[in-house]
């Protein structure tokens, strides 16, 4: 089975903590008063989180498209379905990470976050009416979903069917993998 190039799992599991370090701090920022110093902190770590998770992931689409395809699932007639499956989960993931990297942004530019941030200024108030906020939002549970759907098929694959399919998505030797699994 052919693996992902090295550099395209070296930036998958880097992705994989930065997205979740993201939502749950956004989560714990979401339940905070907009007037709370400690909420303004909080808000520059994510931004800066969401900066890094969009630059890793621009330079990871980038390389995906680039690169040859890997070759489907072999084998049984559901392997077709999931091999579908699998294509529209992993495009899904991948517009939702961008467009809430786009709403994100939307947001700090309609609130001037960067002149909050910078002068120690307070969150406003309307922030939570903004469609931006309320779409990013809804994207971050949409995602979670995903997330936690990405990860008990990963593991279905790796414990129930046993189809080596998880060492794609691992560091290897040779640029070419292939074995008979």
């Amino acid at each position: 089975m052919k693996a992902h190039s090295n550099l395209l799992v070296l930036l998958h599991w880097l992705l994989v903590p930065a997205i979740l370090a993201a939502l749950f701090m956004g989560t714990d920022i979401a339940s905070l008063s907009n007037d709370l110093d400690l909420k303004v902190d909080r808000v520059k770590v994510h931004m800066l989180a969401g900066i890094f998770i969009g630059g890793l992931f621009v330079i990871r689409l980038i390389i995906r498209i680039t690169s040859a395809p890997i070759a489907p699932i072999k084998g049984s007639e559901s392997a077709h379905v999931m091999n579908k499956l699998a294509t529209l989960t992993h495009r899904a993931l991948y517009l939702l990470v961008f467009l809430i990297v786009l709403t994100g942004i939307g947001m700090a530019l309609q609130t001037n976050m960067w002149e909050v941030i910078e002068y120690g200024e307070t969150i406003p108030d309307f922030i939570n009416e903004l469609p931006a906020r309320r779409a990013h939002g809804l994207l971050t549970s949409l995602l979670a979903i995903l997330i936690l759907v990405h990860t008990i098929a990963a593991l279905f694959h790796h414990f129930i069917l046993k189809d080596g399919l998880m060492s794609r998505m691992w560091f290897h030797r040779s640029k070419n993998l292939s074995s008979d699994e």
